[in-house]
């Protein structure tokens, strides 16, 4: 019984963090055409539902996993190691480069965002939905270590190649919108 409902807790916190994740991408977009003024604060404020949604839910979702790990698959699991280790990268994108952009950007307020914070915003998120997606590849498949370890490292250059390529996109986009004015 116990193991049903901490695998329960596990799954539904696992559930919090994709809705975070939702929340973010949606705040991200609204924060690109927010400009300056009640639009800015209204995307930073999107935001911190997000985390407010997604803190918690990663919290739960570590310590259940953790349990789960010990009791049910051990700690010589490939899989479970980089699943560990890769939810310190998520921590580590997530601090270094949203957590100081949205400082930034909060600071400059009422200023609307530069470019390159939009920039550095989106690759984070693309990077760590692609490192979510990875995790649950792992403990879906129940990898070795050095197969984990390379299905994290292919779902962030995917994340990359995305972020580039449409990237390249809009910037192409708005040097011929300014081109035709």
């Amino acid at each position: 019984m116990l193991h049903t409902i901490i695998l329960f807790v596990h799954v539904a916190s696992a559930m919090g963090i994709i809705a975070g994740v939702g929340i973010e991408g949606f705040a991200l977009a609204n924060l690109r055409h927010a400009g300056a003024g009640e639009g800015l604060g209204r995307s930073l404020g999107i935001f911190r539902q997000a985390q407010r949604v997604a803190g918690p839910s990663m919290g739960l979702t570590l310590l259940s996993g953790l349990y789960l790990a010990g009791a049910y698959w051990g700690w010589k699991q490939g899989w479970v190691d980089v699943t560990i280790g890769s939810i310190v990268v998520l921590a580590v994108i997530g601090g270094a480069m949203t957590g100081r952009v949205l400082a930034r950007v909060g600071k400059a307020a009422p200023n609307a965002p530069a470019a390159g914070a939009l920039a550095t915003l989106r690759t984070s998120y693309l990077l760590r939905v692609a490192v979510l997606a990875g995790i649950v590849f792992l403990m879906t498949n129940k990898l070795a270590a050095w197969p984990s370890i390379l299905t994290i490292l292919i779902a962030m250059a995917i994340a990359l190649l995305a972020d580039f390529a449409t990237g390249r996109g809009r910037r192409h986009a708005v040097a011929e919108r300014t081109a035709s004015r």
